[in-house]
């Protein structure tokens, strides 16, 4: 989905927070419906590259799951009143092709909200399935406490690996804004009148394989990588199996010559791995939120490889 067209990006840069005095966006009722899609990573592979576009070090990967639960989507106004918000959580498989529509919320009156969030958490039994998603996938996400699973093969030369990763992060997005077009970022929606706006959460597929925590410009690129998930397996402590597990990456020390941990806490490719999947949401294809962790540690745990014995 597309950014919205200039003259109603301009409007919200001109306002700041509050609402449009176009006659598109002042009075009247509009509606704001939220989709979701993994884009051509998730739902067609990740292939080698140049570290951006695909591996930097020859792996290719193909999905055959993601799997994603989505809480609290939020539309709020620029004094926190909440206008709309989600019934139950929704359950998706985001390797199953196409746009998912996860809530739609008609009869909004028709103006900027600039506060815009939503949340990833662990399964619950009675959330909404999404689309063609497996009913059996939510139920070992629920019987596991995971949020997030993935579950792929990935192939260098002759060498091919699986993965079979189920996490148990709980993370807020929050203040949801646009990518820059053209220097504009549009704060959260604006909805209009007669109209449906449409604001996609994205999920995607590269994150998890970042060699940098930060984003913005770095004085060292981010690259995608896979080598070093591939060496936990073949490695002193791993099994040699062929499977690449998120306790043989916990195992695996981090490389700080070409990871930059951007002061993470824990040393192995596994807590790397663990904090890349609190990344995985974007909102509107590229634009990006205010990511925290809200799930409680509990005082057991230093590094997010411990809560995966």
């Amino acid at each position: 989905m597309k950014s919205k067209s200039a003259w109603v990006c301009l409007c919200v840069v001109f306002i700041g927070v509050a609402g449009c005095s176009s006659d598109a966006t002042s009075g009247g009722k509009g509606t704001e419906q939220f989709t979701t899609w993994g884009e051509e990573f998730v739902e067609d592979g990740i292939p080698a590259g140049d570290g951006t576009s695909g591996f930097v070090d020859g792996w290719s990967l193909k999905y055959a799951k993601f799997l994603v639960n989505f809480h609290a989507i939020r539309v709020a106004d620029a004094d926190g009143n909440v206008v709309a918000e989600l019934d139950k959580p929704r359950f998706v498989d985001n390797v199953k092709p196409g746009v998912k529509e996860l809530i739609t919320f008609p009869g909004l009156d028709a103006k900027a909200y600039t506060q815009v969030s939503y949340e990833i958490k662990p399964a619950v039994a009675d959330e909404e399935i999404v689309g063609d998603s497996d009913p059996d996938d939510l139920k070992m996400m629920v019987k596991e406490g995971y949020s997030v699973y993935f579950e792929g093969t990935a192939t260098k030369k002759k060498v091919t690996k699986t993965f079979h990763w189920g996490f148990k992060t709980q993370t807020s997005y929050k203040d949801c804004h646009s990518a820059e077009e053209n220097g504009i970022s549009t704060e959260g929606v604006v909805v209009t009148n007669n109209q449906t706006d449409t604001s996609q959460l994205t999920t995607h597929g590269d994150h998890l394989y970042y060699d940098s925590l930060q984003s913005g410009d770095n004085a060292k690129p981010t690259l995608i990588r896979f080598n070093e998930k591939a060496a936990a397996d073949d490695g002193p402590k791993g099994d040699g199996d062929g499977d690449v597990t998120v306790q043989e990456m916990c195992q695996e020390n981090i490389d700080p010559e070409i990871y930059n941990t951007s002061g993470l806490p824990g040393a192995t490719i596994g807590d790397f791995v663990i904090s890349l999947a609190r990344t995985i949401g974007h909102f509107r294809h590229e634009g990006e939120c205010t990511i925290k962790r809200i799930d409680p540690v509990p005082k057991s745990v230093t590094n997010p490889c411990d809560e995966y014995p």
